[in-house]
């Protein structure tokens, strides 16, 4: 705020330093903070994580991890607050966390907050990717195998690991046209399969180049 009379206050938004004029009237049933008085600011961010964030304690594992990392930076961080689960998306195997931390500083001193902010949310994006719980896209469930086959079963646990090198056998060079060979059959794997797996091999009698547009027609469905 940077003035105040009868009639109108004149205040200055942090972010873009730009000034404005306020009608009275127009902020009498506002909320109004004052960021002076609001020592040790909460700060809170939203983190997608894999379903196997709830295994093998690994969920405690990134609650200590943040509680050292407050204590680890304590000109900026006060203490680590909460780490609670808010959304639950099965089909996705993913969950979204609310995390809470407590600055230092008040809400005036804007800018620090959001810069240890910033490097708070850049350190535990780091060590979640490290534990392997850090939330990427998933597979298709329409996949074309010619590096070998998936295991019997497909997918043990989650579908993120249906890349995994574990979870595929019987590796092979392709071989696509040409060489008097042909192609390896590709493997497909749909969702109406309920995570199995299906071998599909060509007509012998097909030419090199007529398996490999077989094929193409298998990857997709048709």
């Amino acid at each position: 705020v940077e003035d105040i009379n009868l009639f109108h206050t004149t205040v200055r938004y942090a972010g873009t330093n730009e000034v404005a004029t306020i009608n009275n009237g127009s902020v009498a049933n506002m909320r109004i903070i004052n960021g002076a008085r609001s020592p040790n600011a909460m700060v809170w961010f939203q983190f997608p994580y894999r379903a196997n964030l709830m295994e093998d304690g690994n969920l405690e594992k990134v609650k200590e991890a943040l509680e050292g990392y407050a204590r680890d930076n304590p000109r900026n961080w006060h203490s680590f607050s909460y780490f609670r689960v808010d959304e639950v998306h099965p089909h996705l195997e993913k969950l979204v966390v609310t995390i809470g931390m407590q600055h230092r500083s008040s809400w005036q001193d804007l800018v620090t907050i959001l810069e240890a902010k910033a490097a708070c949310m850049c350190w535990l994006m780091e060590y979640s990717r490290q534990l392997g719980v850090m939330y990427d896209e998933l597979p298709k469930r329409d996949l074309l195998y010619y590096a070998g086959s998936l295991k019997e079963g497909g997918v043990r646990k989650h579908r993120f690991q249906l890349h995994d090198p574990s979870n595929i056998t019987k590796a092979k060079p392709p071989i696509l046209g040409g060489g008097g060979g042909g192609a390896i059959p590709p493997l497909t794997y749909s969702e109406s399969q309920s995570d199995s797996v299906v071998e599909k091999p060509l007509d012998s009698s097909l030419s090199a180049d007529a398996k490999f547009l077989e094929q193409l027609k298998h990857s997709q469905g048709r």
